[in-house]
């Protein structure tokens, strides 16, 4: 089989691999692939297509693309393997959409669009390495931020045809036909019954085509028939007449004709040439495995700004050899700035950040609120949010993202209408992290910023039945985590009893996806968890929010209340649950000298959103 299935390590949605190259051969897996030369040069064919991939540059390889790789020397290759899994909770046409990088001349990979795709591998790989607190976490943001990067950057499409991205329009119809054309390849579709869908003319509609792939129709449809054939002719027993049936072709001679365009050769002399075992073909392989740690101190000078990378115990030993005859110097960077001391900057210029987050929060909430008011869902505004309406009437001044809070019966509906409703905003659900309302796509002048939705949940004030039901939503949350961060809450205040159930539950949920995990922990939220009881507690915010009982009257009644000049809902009894959360006096502000400007937070916020903006 020369279908590979990627195995993803530690639970994450990534897989990186460091290796030397000499022979990878024919192909294809289940992952999107991104391919990160650090040293020395590969040659790659993919489908048709076959060229040079230089130091450097990077390619992107699309799942069940079909390609095999050749090393030259002593070569370097970082290997990002992404579950497109992930990536289809955010985009859900995800495997419709094919990225594309210009590798055909050295020259094609200058633009700033590369160097931030090179700098976001860099800090994935930063995150998978040093495995800090929280770096599962920090990956998949990353990887959230990777996603809209390729998509406003690399779409096939669009990479070839800047001035696409703002006929947007005009985008959707190709991006409509192509995704028709792929997956009817082997159909007798033809060009009148596309242009009668997109009503347009079949001259109008073959001008179109040829402008946005340089292909005719005709030949469109026979290169995609014939790049999916290679599956069928290595990784299948069918005859070549079958193949070519269940590819579209009328007939054999014309599978025969077209494969011989491509290839050079007729389909069976590919099959014989290439046809092996599976052992012969591990066999064949020719990689060696190289340390990932020495690949992250090749890309330090990539993680200059990336506050989580560890400059500790790091030296650089620089060594010149004055007898050397050196070429003229080349710079690799764009521009070379002096900014003098970095706090300085941060002062004045947080505030301006801050205040584009907190403008992006405001149309966040907005439409929250639009939502919910539609659909009769009941929400207030929760922990520093909820403090800055009720003190501020607005941000409390270095808040950088939003929390709001509903009963679990309410969330439920909210999930089964936000993404419906919404045409540029998603609610993206989460088990062991909040969930959270994000916007769809992002400009490239588009700051970061999110909701994060607190569930509250009934319980019991009985202590044996709380304790019960506290140890089940932990025993959740630590099915869904993995070794690393097992070890990584070792060092909290728990103790060596909790560690052995942390530790018995994750190794009971191992065998199981994380899908059906998330299914197992909802029904007894639903179940065990809901109801008329006493007090309420938000049971997807860990120990600290599981602790914090509210009285369940709280959740009763709701208000209206003014936020930056925006009518949003609070729960009325709101003094109560603030002085849960901060004590009786919330309303006077803690002074601390040390803070008098705000530095401290404005300068937290601005570490926080810097790889994001």
């Amino acid at each position: 089989m020369r279908k590979e299935y990627i195995k993803y390590p530690f639970d994450l949605p990534i897989k990186i691999s460091y290796l030397n190259i000499k022979n990878y051969p024919i192909h294809w897996h289940n992952s999107m692939e991104i391919i990160y030369v650090l040293k020395g040069s590969l040659h790659i064919k993919i489908d048709t297509d076959s060229f040079m991939l230089n130091e450097k540059e990077v390619e992107i390889i699309n799942s069940d693309e079909a390609h095999e790789i050749q090393g030259n020397g002593d070569n370097k290759v970082l290997i990002f393997n992404i579950d497109p899994y992930f990536f289809s909770k955010y985009y859900k046409d995800i495997n419709n959409v094919f990225f594309y990088t210009n590798s055909s001349n050295i020259e094609n990979q200058n633009g700033i669009e590369y160097d931030e795709l090179k700098i976001l591998l860099s800090e994935i790989l930063c995150e998978y390495v040093q495995k800090l607190e929280d770096y599962d976490e920090e990956i998949e943001e990353l990887l959230r931020t990777l996603l809209y990067h390729l998509i406003n950057n690399f779409h096939y499409l669009t990479h070839e045809k800047e001035e696409l991205k703002e006929k947007t329009e005009q985008l959707d119809r190709y991006h409509r036909i192509a995704k028709y054309i792929f997956n009817n390849y082997n159909n007798n579709i033809t060009l009148q019954e596309i242009a009668k869908k997109e009503f347009l003319s079949p001259h109008y509609l073959s001008h179109e085509i040829k402008y946005a792939t340089g292909y005719s129709f005709t030949d469109l449809i026979n290169l995609t028939r014939v790049e999916e054939s290679i599956k069928l002719l290595l990784d299948s027993d069918m005859s070549i007449s079958e193949i070519s049936e269940e590819i579209g072709f009328s007939h054999v001679r014309y599978y025969n004709k077209n494969f011989k365009v491509y290839y050079g050769c007729t389909p069976l002399q590919y099959r014989k040439k290439n046809v092996t075992t599976e052992k012969l073909y591990e066999n064949s392989k020719q990689l060696t495995e190289l340390s990932l740690k020495d690949a992250l101190d090749s890309l330090s000078y990539s993680l200059d700004n990336y506050s989580r990378f560890n400059f500790e115990n790091k030296l650089w030993n620089v060594h010149v050899d004055m007898d050397k005859i050196i070429k003229p110097f080349e710079k690799i960077f764009k521009e070379c700035i002096n900014l003098g001391e970095s706090f300085d900057l941060l002062i004045e210029d947080n505030k301006d950040i801050l205040e584009e987050i907190q403008e992006e929060i405001l149309i966040l909430l907005s439409e929250l609120d639009r939502v919910c008011r539609k659909n009769n869902i009941k929400y207030s505004l929760h922990g520093g949010t909820l403090l800055g309406a009720v003190r501020e009437n607005g941000f409390i001044p270095w808040d950088d993202d939003a929390d709001i809070t509903m009963m679990r019966e309410e969330y439920n509906r909210l999930i089964e209408c936000f993404n419906k409703e919404s045409k540029d905003f998603m609610l993206i659900e989460s088990f062991l992290h909040m969930p959270r309302i994000v916007r769809r796509k992002f400009e490239e002048d588009t700051v970061f910023a999110w909701i994060d939705i607190m569930i509250y949940d009934s319980i019991t004030e009985k202590n044996i039945p709380q304790k019960i039901k506290f140890g089940m939503i932990l025993a959740f949350q630590a099915m869904c985590r993995n070794e690393v961060t097992i070890h990584l809450i070792e060092g909290k205040t728990h103790s060596a009893l909790q560690m052995a159930a942390f530790k018995f539950a994750y190794f009971v949920g191992r065998p199981f996806s994380y899908e059906k995990k998330y299914n197992w922990y909802n029904k007894f939220c639903q179940n065990c968890l809901c109801g008329n009881r006493k007090y309420i507690h938000r049971s997807n915010d860990q120990l600290r929010g599981m602790k914090m009982l509210v009285p369940a009257e709280c959740m009763n009644e709701y208000i209206d209340i003014s936020y930056e000049g925006k009518q949003l809902m609070i729960t009325k009894d709101y003094d109560k649950v603030l002085t849960i959360s901060y004590g009786a006096n919330y309303m006077t502000p803690i002074h601390d000298e040390a803070n008098d400007d705000l530095h401290v937070h404005f300068r937290e916020a601005f570490l926080k959103h810097l790889k994001l903006i």
